[in-house]
Formats: C-alpha cells, structure tokens, sequence
C-alpha cells in the first residue's frame, strides 16, 4: 500500500512540474493508470484464495501480453487515421 501511495505521489510531482498544456493530458492518463494498477494489485491480493495459488509475475506477464496482442491492432488503426 505505501508502494502505491508514493507511486501515485511521484506522478502527482511529475505532472505539477509540467507547464505544457499538450502533455497535461498524457500525464493525467498516468496518474490514473497508476492509480489503477495499484487499485488491481491490491483487489487481487485481497481476493485470491490463497497467497502461493496465484503467481503473480508470471500472471502480470500474460495480463500484459494479451494486452498488447489485443490493443495493437487498435493501436495501428487509431495510427492511421
């Protein structure tokens, strides 16, 4: 949980030190991914039956590769229009 905090403070930092308005939106999507990622980490510590059931590196691992084998075509198609 403290991980989180200072993970969510740290971008807080970064993005006030921002002046331009083009990345303010960059740095909000950021904030909030991070804040996300922190809410999940922490539902799935909270609601996994057992400790040693769920490995967690290898669980993030595949979380982000279908995540990046289902976003990519839309990456590509927002890219050329």
């Amino acid at each position: 949980l403290v991980a989180v905090i200072l993970s969510c403070v740290g971008s807080a930092v970064i993005t006030s030190r921002d002046k331009g308005e083009s990345s303010l939106a960059g740095d909000g999507l950021c904030l909030f991914s991070a804040i996300g990622f922190g809410l999940a980490s922490v539902l799935l510590k909270a609601y996994s039956p057992r400790d040693d059931s769920v490995n967690y590196p290898m669980f993030f691992g595949f979380l982000g590769l279908f995540h990046t084998a289902l976003c990519l075509p839309i990456l590509f198609v927002l890219d050329r229009t």
